[in-house]
């Protein structure tokens, strides 16, 4: 029985003074959806309940009657074409970094029934090793449709509402450093078939991008579903093929071997990411893609070599050991990703001999996209906050998985200086003339990675990139030196070349020296560099979690390099010293994010003082300034202590909840706890014996306790 005597809780407030320079990069909240041990520290309310990996799920529709009340798991649902690839592998496992943001099945949290019914199914998911956004629905009626397109956004910024955007769909558009103005509203489109029968599940994936600064501010998306009439897109370059060629409700897709995803079509998207069913569709298509870029040209040898080291590619991919032994080990996967801007594949589980079976994504930025899709049928749509973004105390849409999605990002542009030489005659023949270049990165590279994708970099490995129409590629390295043909831009008409791989931990600032040849006055000499400047990376990611028979993880990359004019030769020029491959500082990110720089175009202000004489304005992270927060004896009798030590001044909210996420006490609104201690005696004695939630809540951000009353 509860103890008939009043009760107390003493709060006891520790508030010291400290710099604002602990805000650093957005820590891990340590939350996992995993059906088997689920664990969110950060709301406890919203832990996970559901278990995904259930053959079957109950629901509660308009459509659902007696008998017939149950819908299949996508990864168990019989005769459905659509998601038979992700059926025959399993593709939803939690070893394998799959977690759960939100779902509707017609069920509150609570397992009560929810009020009205739903009118279809779906489930978001996320996969923290490949950084892959997936989206299943379900319809739960029939109509005269058989493709669909899903649509991801961001909710546009708005003062009024606080909202703001992030960097999250940054790859609708190319890999962009973050210091590169921000292009506000980006979308992910990405047209799916379905059967047009109830209760068939249809998907979508989407690869997210990793912005740091996520957490400081309160973004929001929105995923639409919506019933193609018609389309007609296309792919050109080195990647070629239709992706839809729709007229009527009778035709369907072409996703026999990968689904795509791309911006928007309205505005000029340029590129699309390819998610292949099976690595053995991702090599057959990459082995098409070299085929068709070095065509028209002589270079059968170079083309010869990567095709052979694609193969190899491919048998490393299906190894529960792959990357383990590092980059070095695998010298082939710089040929074989020539014409990839983009790849990740990786991270799965598997014991014993048999082979890993993986879904690559990658983005070929060298294939041109056009087309276009019309739909006039809005299926069905939801909201929910961007996971790990300042969370609203709305939490109908809080997601279950509440961290910070993407996995990597370069922090600020990389800085390229060339120095060309005179041009000078290199035999006796009148036509014969040459010119050299030399290329070096001016300071470090710097870039973020996210605590919450539970990777680490074992081994890293870098090449420079140049686009150039100067020089027909062939075997004999029209560019002398060694400079390597990767493949023709399809939308600048240019070819690109790149240094070898460099392994990044043993990198040194010595300058890469190109040799252009040609004729004096053809313009081979005046126009080079003519088109983009790059660096490319090879990212070899290791599990820091749950790491017995788990592959490491591959990340390829294709950033945008600034490239300035030198004056003198740089091999005679000091270079800069030490790594030239860092992370970013908590400092320097917590600058970033507070900037004008990322502000523009992403945040909306709503004003407010950050002086270290007044109060933390609402909405500022809390663990920018709270050092701790305990909560003893637990459970309490009569009283207990919570003590919080907060870096400065601070407007709080203090209430207790139920298990249920329902106030039942409030004791601070709004009240400024100024620089020293102070203690809050809240009496519970009305309150019945049980579980309870102390919140401290500063705006949309907050840090939750247990309480146990006996």
């Amino acid at each position: 029985m509860k103890h008939s005597s009043k009760k107390a809780l003493s709060i006891i407030f520790s508030l010291q003074f400290l710099s604002l320079i602990m805000c650093a990069q957005c820590p891990a909240l340590n939350i996992f959806t995993r059906p088997d041990s689920a664990v969110n520290p950060h709301y406890p309310p919203k832990q996970n309940t559901f278990n995904w990996m259930a053959q079957k799920y109950i629901t509660n529709t308009t459509y659902a009657t007696p008998g017939n009340d149950s819908i299949w798991s996508p990864i168990f649902q019989p005769d459905n074409i659509i998601i038979d690839h992700l059926r025959l592998i399993t593709d939803m496992k939690p070893q394998d970094g799959w977690e759960l943001l939100k779902k509707q099945f017609g069920f509150n949290d609570d397992g009560t029934p929810s009020n009205p019914q739903a009118s279809f199914c779906y489930i978001i998911m996320y996969n923290k090793y490949s950084a892959t956004l997936r989206v299943f629905v379900a319809r739960n009626s029939n109509a005269p449709f058989t493709n669909a397109r899903i649509l991801l956004k961001q909710i546009p910024k708005d003062q009024a509402s606080g909202i703001s955007e992030s960097s999250l769909l940054d790859l609708s558009d190319g890999l962009i450093p973050l210091d590169v103005p921000f292009v506000a509203q980006k979308k992910f489109i990405s047209p799916s078939a379905f059967d047009n029968n109830p209760n068939k599940w249809f998907f979508a994936d989407f690869p997210m991008q990793y912005d740091p600064c996520t957490c400081y501010y309160t973004s929001r998306l929105d995923i639409k579903v919506e019933l193609i009439t018609s389309a007609a897109i296309n792919l050109d370059g080195a990647s070629t093929g239709t992706i839809a060629a729709i007229s009527s409700s009778q035709n369907q897709l072409n996703q026999s071997t990968n689904t795509f995803s791309f911006g928007d079509l309205q505005n000029g998207a340029k590129k699309a990411s390819e998610i292949y069913k099976s690595i053995g569709a991702f090599k057959d298509k990459q082995f098409d893609a070299i085929n068709a870029a070095h065509q028209g040209t002589n270079t059968n040898a170079t083309k010869n070599d990567a095709l052979t080291k694609l193969t190899q590619f491919q048998q490393l991919l299906k190894n529960n050991n792959f990357l383990k032994a590092g980059l070095q080990a695998a010298p082939f996967i710089g040929a074989a990703a020539s014409l990839l801007d983009f790849f990740i594949g990786g991270g799965k589980k598997q014991t014993g001999p048999q082979e890993v079976q993986l879904t690559p994504m990658a983005i070929n930025f060298t294939t041109k996209l056009n087309g276009t899709m019309t739909t006039d049928y809005n299926f069905g749509s939801q909201l929910f906050w961007n996971p790990g973004s300042q969370i609203s105390t709305q939490f109908n849409d809080y997601p279950y998985y509440n961290e910070i999605m993407g996995i990597f990002n370069l922090f600020e542009t990389p800085e390229m200086k060339y120095w060309r030489g005179p041009r000078q005659r290199f035999s006796s023949d009148p036509g014969d003339w040459e010119q050299i270049y030399e290329f070096r990165l001016t300071k470090p590279i710097k870039y973020v990675l996210n605590p919450a994708a539970r990777l680490e970099i074992q081994d890293a490995q870098m090449a420079f990139v140049i686009e150039t129409g100067a020089s027909e590629p062939d075997d004999n390295n029209p560019l002398k030196g060694n400079w390597v043909y990767e493949g023709k831009n399809a939308t600048t008409g240019l070819y690109q070349y790149r240094t070898p791989y460099t392994t990044i931990s043993s990198l040194n600032n010595t300058s890469n020296t190109l040799t252009v040849s040609g004729e004096p006055f053809s313009g081979d000499f005046w126009q080079f560099p003519e088109g983009d400047v790059q660096v490319k990376f090879l990212l070899n990611l290791k599990r820091t979690m749950d790491t017995a028979g788990a592959q490491n993880v591959l990340l390829i990359l294709k950033y945008p390099a600034k490239l300035l004019l030198s004056s003198s030769k740089l091999s005679t020029q000091p270079a800069p010293t030490g790594s030239l491959f860092v992370h970013a500082s908590g400092t320097e990110i917590n600058t970033y994010c507070h900037s004008t720089t990322y502000k523009t175009n992403r945040v909306a202000s709503r004003g407010g003082s950050t002086s270290s004489n007044s109060s933390v304005p609402l909405n500022t992270p809390l663990f920018s300034v709270v050092e701790g927060f305990t909560v003893a004896p637990n459970p309490a009798m009569k009283e207990t202590s919570v003590t919080l030590k907060f870096a400065k001044p601070v407007i709080l909210n203090i209430y207790l909840t139920n298990s249920m996420g329902t106030k039942v006490l409030v004791q601070q609104s709004a009240k400024q706890f100024n620089t020293g201690t102070s203690t809050e005696k809240i009496d519970v004695s009305r309150l019945n014996a049980g579980i309870y939630f102390v919140v401290v809540e500063n705006g949309r951000n907050r840090m939750v306790k247990k309480l146990v009353v006996q």
